[in-house]
């Protein structure tokens, strides 16, 4: 009777305690690198993203809030390229007039390249 009880409960435990946190959140997004290059270590926001190569999409992510500015994504996006750190192009949106935070909603965005003035490059999010 004990086995048949144990056995029971790990059915429910499995059927009840293994719930995403993706399916239960109200905000996704998933993220493609359009880059010709690999990236390592992606930091979107505080959601750490692992490696992406390139053309290849993650799958939706959950996040609790998301900051947009003037319709853009105003969240840091950093990661590795070769091993040489590149750093976020989003941060770089001051303004503040329109900056607005979501918490609900599906998003796709794709990650690009942009090189500045200097010709630093950064990783810029935009929502296609």
């Amino acid at each position: 009777m004990n086995t048949l009880k144990t056995i029971l409960l790990c059915v429910l435990f499995l059927i009840f305690g293994c719930s995403e946190e993706n399916e239960l959140s109200p905000l996704q997004i998933k993220f493609k690198n359009t880059t010709p290059f690999s990236i390592e270590s992606i930091l979107i926001g505080e959601q750490s993203i692992g490696t992406l190569h390139p053309n290849e999409s993650t799958n939706y992510i959950a996040f609790d809030a998301f900051n947009f500015d003037t319709g853009l994504p105003d969240e840091r996006c950093t990661g590795t390229i070769d091993d040489k750190p590149i750093e976020s192009y989003n941060e770089f949106y001051w303004c503040g007039t329109q900056k607005n935070t979501v918490y609900e909603g599906i998003f796709e965005m794709n990650i690009h390249l942009v090189e500045n003035e200097d010709n630093k490059i950064y990783l810029i999010l935009k929502v296609e």
